[in-house]
This record gives structure tokens, C-alpha cells and sequence, in this order.
């Protein structure tokens, strides 16, 4: 606007005012062209985003400080004024186009993908058409009042600029601060990471923390994207003086083979002065040497320090080769028929660190250990090397209220491999309903299809809690029936219904006696638990979560939101399922009704 009213002042001939914008804008186009061709990735490569968001209001704001000056002192019509506007034309076109909307494409990579294109779109398609219509408002109106030269159009435009400026500060601290979030939480994916300049800056002051989960966030970045900087970062992190940030370093060094970390490696692994760090630099040393380090490490196999042995078997084992595998040999043989139950242990953590299927065989007799922290070690063990023959034992370690939780921890490691030892346990086996149960609810974490045809085949099991917890766990995966399932719901649904029933009549035929107080209060618990089932099964017909909702606002809601769940109940159900539901969860209903 500036540089039109201007030029229209000093160029009152259309011949001329044609022939100035004819060069004007050929100097604004190759001015911007060249800009952005030899400047704009240095200046960007060299001082990041902030640089990015803010060099361009920075230099408008600077111009139009020149301008406000020159206007006041000068006038608008000196050729120092029409210079310094043609200037700023340039300016602000050329820094757009080579700092500004890189840098705000780049700010859109620290938000979450989900929220990506819509806050783009938002701010592309709504943002600026609204900005550029607000000034087009404003300009009108001052231009209607007749009292508005182009001093006050600067002055205007210098304290959007200052708006402008706060805007650029803002978003590149939000935009640190949400990069970080976005990092912490996993939102960018391996497939969509891309680590340019600016958000290189913030993994930069990440990996040079003090704070370990800074640095291994930072490694994460840097490792998902291959980024050539990664090497350079684990060599100076492996002489850190920080332990805890070594043996970080040492151990994804061992994880991604960097060879060139080999001479470090070998130095910390002879003389480390921190027990973890030694113990992380062997592992590493045979991870980076193979069966070349059987020589110097296998000795390590009787250091006093468990930490050391533990690490010398188990890289040995892993990485070692035949010849690896040999020097460890004889002494898992000792481990294992050791009666010191700290030995077995012990070998149970070097199976569950070496990390190989193959050492299952050793392993299988320690899931048996009369002593449980044995057990409990072999099961830790048992869901990293993850073999199927390990299942069985497992499975009868959920028996033991000392192990059931390691337990249902290997199962859930072992995945959808366990789904064929859980269809054989629902189908009948000798495991008792509460280890079966312990067993079904370590498929929750499992998730997926083939869990859910599983839980489905088996909705009529015999026992009431085996049953709940499988309609917990199809719950919990938000299953519909469709099909031959909804028959299998709807006959599941009419034997809870019966099941309810038979403890409504005991109910009513034990009386109100204090006698039988303690009986009634169990028939009530039991009475909650089927009409719990019911609504699960329900679930799986209906939306889940109205129904869900409805079902505890019966049990534990006041006397509005019964009504509001039965007014609920009473427009979403089929009239069979409400006939089925009704006369359990119906206060005013007696006997009769409820029978009929």
C-alpha cells in the first residue's frame, strides 16, 4: 500500500507510473530470486529458527523506524522517504519468501501429526486471508476520515510490526517447548521424522544435558532418523563424566555396532572406574570384537563383582560365537547344578541378558526352582528369549501368588504366541479358574483380532469369573459382535438373565430375616456381578459406552441418575433385551412383574 500511494503521488502520468513498476519489479524479483538462491539456506543452516521467525519483522521494524523519522523530519514526499519504503518492499518480500515461510513450515513439525494439518490449514487458509482483510478494514477507515498521510501508515505498520515481532518470540518458544513434548510422547513417527535445522538445534541442547532422560531422548531423535551426528554424540557421550550417561552411550553403542567407538571401548572395559560403565563397555567390546574378545573377556567370567560376570556371560554368549559359547559353557553347567539358589539365579539373569532363544534348555529347570526369586528371575528371563516351549512352565508360575506377576509379565511379552495355550486352557485343562483368569487378563495388553476371536468362541465358559474377565477383555477392545456372534451374545445374554433370575427368587425366598443377613448381602454381591456380565454382553451389541455408563450409574449413581440410566435403557434396547434386563435392575418391580 505504501509503495503504490507513494508512487502515485510522484508519478502522476500513467506512462511513467507503468514504467516505474516495470523496473520496480524487476529489481523486487531478482532481488528475491538471488536472495533465496545464495543466501537464505546459509543464514537458516547458521542461525536456526529463531533467526527464521524473527530477522524479517526485525528489519521492518528497524525500516519503518527509519521511515517514522524520516517522514517526521523531512516529509513524506523526499526522495529519502520513497526510497526507504521501496526498500522495506524489498525487505519484507525477500525475507518472506526466504526466511519466514520456512520457518513457520518448520514450526508445524513440532506439533503432533493429527493436529498438523489442521492447525495449518487454520492458519494458511483462515489466519492470513482474515489479517490482510483486518488491514484492508483499518486502512479504509483512516482513509475515510480524510487525516491520514503516509507517516501514520508507517507508524501503524510499525506497531503491527512490533505485534509481529512478539508473535515470531512466541511461537519459536512454544515451539521448543512443544518439539520436546512431542518427543517425550513418540507422536513423530520413524516414517515421518526428519531432523532439519532447527529442530537439530533443540536434540543439540537435549544430548548436551545432565539430565539422562534429556540425553536419551535426544539419542532416540537421532538414532530413528540415522542422522550422521549420532556417532560423533555416542563417542563424546562414552567419556562423559557422568555414569549413568556412559553406560547409555556404551550400551547403544554395543545395540548399532559402532565400530569406531572400539579403541574407547576397549580402555573402559579394562580399567572403568565405575563398575556399570565396566560392565557396559565388555558387552560392548563383544558386541564391536565377536569372537576376537573371548581372549580378554572371558577372564572376567571370575571377577568378584557380579555386575562384571553377569556382563562378560552374557556378551559372551551373545556375541562370542562358538568360541563364546565355550568359554561360558562350563560355568553355566556349574550355575545351573549349583545348591547356592543365588548361582541359579544368577544363570537366569545371564540367560535373561544374553537374550537367545536357543538357551531355553537351561532355562526351563529354573522356571521349576523351589526357591521363588529364582523363579521370578528365570520368568524375567523367560519373556526376553521368548521361546515357546517355556509356556507351559509359565502358565504355572500364575498358581504361586509369589511369581503371578512375573508371570503374566512373560506372557504378555510372548504376545499372540500365547493364544494357543489360552484356547486350550478355556477349552479345559487342568489349571485352576483363577490362574485361568490371571491367564485371560494377560491378553488385555495383547490387543488385536485374533485375541478377540479367541475371547468370542469361548462367551458360555462354565465359571462366572473366567467368564466376566473375558467379557472385561473384549470390552476393553471395544468388541461388536456382527454375525454368528451376535446369536452367541444374545444366548450368553439369556443365561445370565436366568442366572439373575434364580438369585432374585432365592432372594425373595430367604426373607428379610437377620438370620440370613450375611446370605442375602452375598446373593446382592452375587446378583451385581451378573448384571456387570449383562451389561458387558450388552455392550457388544450397542454403542459400549452409553450402555457401560448406564450399568454403573445403576449400581453407584443417586436416585436421578437411575432414572436418567433406565430412561437410557429404555429407548436404546431392542424390546428382547429389555425384557431380559429390566426385571433385574427395575427397583419398583415385584415378584410378579417380574416374572411375567
Amino acid at each position: 500500500f505504501m509503495v503504490m500511494a507513494s508512487a502515485g503521488e510522484r508519478f502522476t502520468g500513467s506512462e511513467a507510473l507503468a514504467s516505474f513498476y516495470g523496473v520496480f519489479s524487476l529489481v523486487l524479483n531478482l532481488t528475491d530470486l538471488l536472495f533465496l538462491a545464495l543466501v537464505a539456506g546459509l543464514l537458516l543452516s547458521r542461525f536456526g529458527l529463531r533467526f527464521g521467525l524473527t530477522f524479517n519483522p526485525g528489519g521492518v521494524f528497524v525500516l519503518l523506524l527509519a521511515i517514522v523519522a524520516v517522514g517526521i523530519a523531512a516529509g513524506p514526499m523526499t526522495p529519502l522517504f520513497f526510497g526507504l519504503v521501496l526498500l522495506i518492499r524489498i525487505v519484507d518480500l525477500t525475507f518472506t519468501d526466504a526466511t519466514t515461510r520456512a520457518s513457520i513450515n518448520a514450526a508445524y513439525q513440532a506439533l503432533p501429526a493429527h493436529e498438523r494439518v489442521t492447525v495449518q490449514t487454520g492458519v494458511e487458509g483462515v489466519g492470513v486471508p482474515l489479517a490482510l482483510g483486518l488491514t484492508g478494514v483499518i486502512l479504509l477507515i483512516f482513509n475515510a476520515l480524510g487525516a491520514m498521510d503516509m507517516v501514520q501508515v508507517a507508524a501503524l505498520a510499525l506497531l503491527l510490526t512490533v505485534l509481529w515481532l512478539g508473535a515470531a518470540l512466541l511461537v519459536y518458544h512454544d515451539y521448543a517447548a512443544n518439539l520436546l513434548k512431542t518427543m517425550r510422547r513418540r507422536a513423530l513417527g520413524a516414517a515421518e521424522l526428519t531432523l532439519d535445522d532447527a529442530s537439530l538445534g533443540v536434540v543439540e541442547r537435549l544430548v548436551a544435558s545432565d539430565n539422562l532422560r534429556d540425553v536419551r531422548l535426544a539419542l532416540d531423535m537421532l538414532q530413528r532418523a540415522e542422522h550422521p551426528a549420532l556417532a560423533d554424540e555416542l563417542l563424546r557421550l562414552a567419556q562423559s563424566d557422568r555414569p549413568d550417561i556412559q553406560v547409555e552411550a556404551l550400551t547403544r553403542i554395543e545395540q548399532i555396532g559402532l565400530l569406531p567407538a572400539l579403541p574407547i571401548v576397549q580402555a573402559l572395559a579394562a580399567t572403568g572406574s565405575n563398575v556399570s560403565v565396566q560392565a557396559a563397555a565388555i558387552r560392548a567390546r563383544c558386541a564391536l570384537e565377536a569372537s576376537d574378545a573371548v581372549e580378554s573377556v572371558a577372564p572376567e567370567l571370575d571377577n568378584d563383582r557380579e555386575e562384571i560376570r553377569l556382563a562378560a556371560a552374557a556378551g559372551l554368549l551373545r556375541y562370542g560365537s562358538v568360541p563364546g559359547i565355550l568359554a561360558a559353557g562350563a560355568r553355566l553347567q556349574a550355575w545351573a547344578q549349583s545348591d547356592a539358589p543365588a548361582q541359579r539365579r544368577f544363570l537366569a539373569h545371564v540367560i535373561g541378558e544374553a537374550g537367545l532363544s536357543e538357551l531355553y534348555q537351561p532355562l526351563a529347570p529354573l522356571l521349576t526352582d523351589p526357591d521363588p526369586q529364582v523363579r521370578r528371575t528365570a520368568l524375567r528371563a523367560a519373556a526376553n528369549i521368548q521361546h515357546p516351549r517355556l509356556l507351559p512352565l509359565i502358565v504355572q508360575n500364575l498358581a504361586d501368588r509369589m511369581t503371578r506377576s512375573a508371570a503374566s509379565d512373560a506372557l504378555v511379552a510372548y504376545g499372540e504366541r500365547m493364544l494357543p495355550l489360552v484356547e486350550s486352557a478355556l477349552s479345559g485343562s487342568n489349571l485352576t479358574p483363577e490362574s485361568t483368569v490371571r491367564l485371560v487378563r494377560a491378553c488385555l495388553p495383547v490387543k488385536g483380532a485374533a485375541v478377540q476371536a479367541v475371547m468370542a468362541r469361548h462367551l458360555d465358559h462354565p465359571d462366572d469369573e473366567v467368564r466376566e474377565q473375558i467379557f472385561a477383555v473384549l470390552g476393553a477392545f471395544g468388541f461388536q459382535a456382527t454375525g454368528t456372534a451376535r446369536a452367541a451374545v444374545d444366548k450368553a445374554l439369556r443365561r445370565e438373565a436366568a442366572a439373575g433370575y434364580r438369585i432374585l427368587q432365592a432372594q425373595q425366598d430367604l426373607g428379610g430375616d437377620d438370620t440370613v443377613a450375611p446370605l442375602q448381602r452375598a446373593l446382592r454381591d452375587e446378583l451385581a456381578q451378573t448384571q456387570q456380565r449383562i451389561f458387558w454382553l450388552l455392550s457388544f451389541l450397542y454403542e459400549s459406552r452409553p450402555i457401560l455408563r448406564a450399568g454403573t450409574q445403576l449400581e453407584q449413581g443417586s436416585r436421578g441418575a437411575h432414572a436418567l440410566a433406565l430412561e437410557m435403557l429404555d429407548v436404546t434396547l431392542a424390546g428382547e433385551h429389555k425384557g431380559l434386563l429390566f426385571p433385574l435392575i427395575e427397583r419398583k418391580l415385584d415378584q410378579g412383574q417380574r416374572e411375567r
